[in-house]
């Protein structure tokens, strides 16, 4: 375990892999979330009251684990409307397979991981 993240970490760093897809692990940017806490109580329905996790929870940096850290693939370029907004933009992050590489791998056109999904 790291001490403390690193910018580029790299899979020596940790006890697994960083991406299920270790050819694909140089696509994914990382995002942390200081403060975020695990556990608690949430409130459905008041953003504000679980934005950072549920009241009452735990924050890892308390359990000297570092902020939580999360990983996402962007695909393509940026197109924006009148008002600055994004209106194109693919985010594939870990929320369904846990990793975004692999999502990728599965579900993102023209990767061999398509034949398995049998499509992107």
């Amino acid at each position: 375990m790291l001490d403390k993240p690193k910018e580029n970490p790299s899979d020596a760093d940790y006890v697994t892999h960083l991406s299920g897809i270790r050819s694909l692990h140089h696509l994914k940017k990382f995002h942390t979330i200081p403060g975020f806490k695990i556990g608690g109580a949430y409130e459905i329905g008041d953003k504000s009251k679980y934005e950072f996790g549920g009241k009452g929870g735990t924050s890892l940096e308390s359990l000297d684990a570092g902020a939580l850290r999360t990983a996402y693939i962007a695909v393509g370029t940026p197109e924006r409307d009148s008002e600055g907004r994004i209106t194109n933009a693919i985010i594939i992050n870990s929320y369904y397979a846990g990793d975004a590489a692999l999502c990728y791998y599965f579900w993102y056109e023209g990767q061999e991981g398509n034949d398995f999904s049998k499509g992107p």
